[in-house]
């Protein structure tokens, strides 16, 4: 398992276990009950993010988590313009996405040229990492702008 994968199961897991503790340590006094929901699901995708690289980390599924990333950072820019009250944890929780995207996109352009799944010996992990591999190749054209796929090596007609 590489760092980001690791450091985003640690955040997400942090985030799905105190998510109260870290409202407030952002400076959201007294968060709704609505609010602490919230990052504690957002806390459980990263965590689903990050198992879904984690058995074999490839450019595509990596690139289709840095989108993830991008839209959670770009979501939080609008809510920090337009709530002062969550304009501090917008900013927090925008700014950790932004760079999960930008370590992302580093090791999937290192990844994307290594993503033939095809395994003459392959066991039931494999052929799942293979299939998680098919379905990320197929979105990636559709999800990703064609300069991020060309500057990652993603390839991929559009």
């Amino acid at each position: 398992m590489n760092h980001l994968i690791r450091a985003r199961v640690l955040y997400g897991l942090t985030l799905a276990a105190a998510p109260r503790l870290l409202l407030r340590a952002v400076a959201v006094r007294d968060p709704a009950p609505c609010a602490v929901d919230v990052v504690r699901v957002l806390g459980l995708r990263d965590v689903s993010q990050a198992l879904a690289c984690a058995p074999r980390p490839t450019g595509p599924v990596m690139l289709l988590g840095v989108e993830t990333d991008a839209l959670h950072a770009g979501s939080m820019i609008a809510l920090a313009a337009l709530s002062p009250r969550w304009r501090h944890a917008a900013v927090v929780s925008g700014a950790v996405a932004a760079a999960f995207a930008v370590v992302g996109g580093h090791q999937a352009r290192g990844l994307a040229r290594d993503t033939d799944p095809r395994h003459s010996d392959a066991t039931r992990l494999d052929r799942l990492v293979q299939l998680r591999d098919r379905v990320a190749a197929g979105l990636a054209p559709y999800a990703m702008p064609k300069p991020v796929r060309t500057w990652t090596g993603a390839g991929g007609a559009r």
